[in-house]
This record gives structure tokens, sequence and C-alpha cells, in this order.
């Protein structure tokens, strides 16, 4: 087992420092090569390293959480487009607007009176054709 760079003349005698570090990988501490050999030392986690645990593992949570509702509002703009589309666009209908305008007697009786008075200029012309 090689506990620091380089070469270890001997195992039980070596003072050449071996860093170890805590199960998170937080806290660094150096001991010397013979004791790590031997397993005689730990570097354990302290609170800090419990609270990172903790900060990290809340960041994650939220990030996870975020990424739920981003999809689920992504997924919900998604349908009511689709359900757009399948409606296809809305139409008003426009409504027939029936003006009444203000008419006076000529111009609600004009045709009328133009058209009679036009067969009798005819029959009075054929009237006078006749007698002739």
């Amino acid at each position: 087992m090689t506990c620091h760079t380089g070469p270890c003349p001997d195992a039980d005698e070596c003072e050449k420092k071996t860093p170890v570090r805590c199960p998170c990988r937080r806290i660094k501490r150096d001991f010397p090569c013979r004791d790590v050999r031997r397993g005689e030392v730990s570097v354990s986690c302290s609170l800090e390293c419990e609270e990172e645990k903790l900060r990290k593992q809340k960041e994650k949570d939220e990030l996870a959480r975020k990424q739920r509702e981003e999809a689920r509002l992504k997924n919900e703009r998604e349908i009511e487009e689709f359900k757009r589309k399948i409606e296809g666009r809305k139409r008003r209908r426009k409504e027939k607007v029936v003006q009444e305008e203000a008419r006076g007697f000529w111009q609600t009786y004009a045709r009328i009176i133009k058209a009679g008075a036009g067969i009798v200029i005819v029959l009075f012309v054929l009237e006078i054709g006749r007698a002739v």
C-alpha cells in the first residue's frame, strides 16, 4: 500500500506526512505514514460536515423541486397549445347591423311614382298616336 508519493524505505519507521480525509472528504489532516499503514488514525466528520451535507441535500431537493415545477408548467403550456390547435380559431359572428334610416316620402315612394309616371306617359303617347 502506498500512502504517499515516492518510495517508503521502511514501512514501520516512515515519518513522511500522509494526508487522511474524513468520509465526506471535507476535512484533511496529515499523519505520519507508519500510523496510517497501521490503521491507527482516522478522521471523522465534524458537525460542520453534517451541516454542509444537509445544506447540499436541501439545495439538491430545491433544485429537483424547481425542475419538477418547470416541467409541470411546460406540460400545461403544451396542453393548452394543443387544445387551441385542435379547437381551431374562434370566430366571432358578426352581427348584422340593421340601420333604419329616416327616409322622407320621396325616398320611400320615388320608384313607384316614377314607374307610374312612366306608364302614364307611355299610355298618353299611345293614345295620341291612335288619334292621329
